[in-house]
């Protein structure tokens, strides 16, 4: 693996946690106490961050720092996200099932 590898995974790392933390930038860099510039810099990989800018952005993403360099596999994300999906239908089917067999059972 290359550095500008490692770099790509660290800054994907970094906005994949600050969203699913539902995290702005802006957010994100006043709880880790650095510039937002700074984190727009580290999420586009065009600066590396330091030991202990890593440290505070993981401990504002409640992480370990070394999570921030596990190359992640898309195909599991997608496949979680697509079983959510499939998950959030079929409850919708039941749901409507349910639903309209109780307005015929009260006549509704």
């Amino acid at each position: 693996m290359t550095s500008e590898e490692l770099q790509t995974i660290f800054s994907e790392n970094l906005r994949r946690y600050r969203r699913l933390n539902n995290f702005t930038q802006q957010h994100l860099a006043e709880l880790a106490d650095i510039s937002v510039g700074y984190l727009c810099d580290l999420e586009s990989g065009k600066k590396w961050g330091t030991a202990d800018t890593i440290t505070k952005l993981a401990n504002a993403l409640k992480i370990q720092p070394y999570q921030m360099y596990f190359q992640q596999k898309p195909s599991l994300e997608n496949s979680v996200y697509s079983d959510l999906i499939n998950l959030s239908q079929n409850f919708k089917q039941y749901l409507d099932i349910q639903i309209n067999n109780i307005i015929e059972k009260n006549n509704l």
